[in-house]
């Protein structure tokens, strides 16, 4: 056997899947090898991995488990108990509390404000959380520039503005100019004593749209449509540069959303059937052609647990609930006491009464809670806490028209473009 320090050197010159395969073919080679040799050969073959976002304490595991991503589409198989008009546990954590969702409800850990008046649901009076950061878009009618503000953080935006997203580490936003398509983001977490001072990142590429913007962490993942009308994706880390990650094979249809999750994006269509469909983008399986149902629902990852998301519809419903790690799905329309939307259809409201729901899906002690509260449930809690009616109806969630050629009116549209930020669409392919 070689000395360790020249084997290592040795394994330093392989790819991914050849230093895996080695350390397959005897235990002492798998303990030999250094930890920051299975951490170069990673960011070699994926520069964006980040280990504070894997499933994996430790590069050398990480290493290994990278290429033995399971490419089948995601079972639909979760089963978490709901639990309906009972309190949140005090520990309870809120799943994708949507910070770009522009929304008369926004959901916190202990309770939701409505209309900026907090209802706690929590089993214990916990403290009022502050007043929810909302972002909104300060645009001169008819000019080419943009600010986008969050809190005390603003970023301006120069060009055809399309579409910005908003967490706790980042701003990103998209515009074009000219034949262009540009990616502007802002690092949250780097501290200045003058807001105005921190520093951008931009990235250009040669696209238009439709696309897709979604935000994990630091990671931004933008899918655009190149010149030729094919679809390609990318991932953005600040300072860390711009990466291609092009297809496997070519999409007919834009995804409702991508998932990051442990180096690999996961793309989430709607099908036919009205059920999700979540798969690796390195996935051989066939995807779903429609794109009307793809166009008005939204997928979010969650900020503190990225082994969560949730697939919203037109209406900012929560539909259901991804398990990235457990490569399974949970889909809301199916459970009982469920009258909600889900596309352009609704469950029969006769089989399970007429009043809707809100829906909290968090964390408690390690496991997955899902918690709905009924619209009268809600306005007495909110009429004991804040001495007054509650201003608004669950009507906010009202399911869309089953007439499947027709997703949704002018009216219900505007809405949906304001609830989702700033949402702009201005082509789509088919139309």
């Amino acid at each position: 056997m070689l000395p360790s320090e020249i084997l290592d050197h040795i394994c330093c010159y392989l790819d991914l899947e050849a230093l895996v395969s080695l350390t397959q073919t005897s235990r002492e080679l798998l303990e030999l090898i250094f930890e920051t040799t299975y951490r170069d050969v990673l960011l070699r073959y994926c520069p964006f991995y980040d280990l504070d976002y894997s499933q994996w304490d430790s590069w050398k595991a990480s290493a290994l488990h990278f290429s033995k991503v399971d490419t089948r589409p995601f079972e639909l198989s979760l089963k978490n108990p709901i639990h309906i008009n009972t309190p949140l546990p005090d520990d309870f954590q809120c799943f994708c509390r949507g910070a770009d969702l522009k929304s008369e409800i926004v959901y916190e850990d202990s309770g939701v404000f409505i209309e900026n008046k907090f209802v706690n649901l929590s089993q214990s009076h916990r403290k009022v959380p502050p007043s929810p950061i909302l972002m909104y878009i300060d645009s001169a009618p008819f000019g080419l520039v943009h600010e986008i503000n969050y809190g005390e953080e603003s970023m301006k935006v120069v060009g055809d503005f399309h579409r910005s997203i908003c967490t706790s580490q980042i701003m990103a936003a998209v515009s074009t100019y000219g034949d262009q398509l540009g990616l502007l983001m802002k690092d949250l977490t780097e501290k200045m004593e003058d807001p105005e001072e921190a520093p951008l990142y931009f990235a250009r590429l040669h696209g238009r749209g439709p696309f897709r913007l979604q935000a994990v962490g630091k990671r931004v993942i933008l899918v655009v449509t190149g010149h030729k009308g094919e679809l390609f994706s990318s991932i953005f880390s600040a300072p860390g540069g711009f990466t291609n990650l092009v297809y496997t094979k070519p999409l007919r249809k834009l995804p409702a959303g991508m998932l990051f999750y442990d180096g690999h994006v996961y793309d989430v269509f709607m099908s036919l059937s009205k059920k999700p469909v979540v798969q690796s983008t390195r996935s051989n399986s066939s995807t779903p052609e429609e794109w009307k149902l793809n166009r008005y629902h939204k997928v979010e990852q969650d900020e503190r647990h990225t082994q969560y998301a949730l697939i919203y519809n037109q209406h900012g419903v929560v539909s259901a609930l991804v398990d990235l790690k457990e490569h399974k799905i949970q889909n809301l329309m199916d459970t009982p006491n469920a009258p909600q939307s889900f596309g352009t259809w609704s469950i029969p409201t006769q089989a399970f009464g007429t009043e809707r729901h809100l829906i909290f899906i968090g964390i408690s002690k390690g496991a997955v809670r899902i918690h709905k509260y009924s619209e009268t449930y809600l306005a007495d809690r909110y009429r004991g806490q804040n001495h007054r009616s509650m201003p608004i109806g669950l009507d906010v969630f009202h399911p869309a028209e089953e007439d499947s050629t027709d997703v949704l009116t002018y009216s219900k549209l505007n809405s949906f473009v304001d609830r989702f930020a700033g949402l702009n669409i201005p082509s789509w392919p088919g139309e």
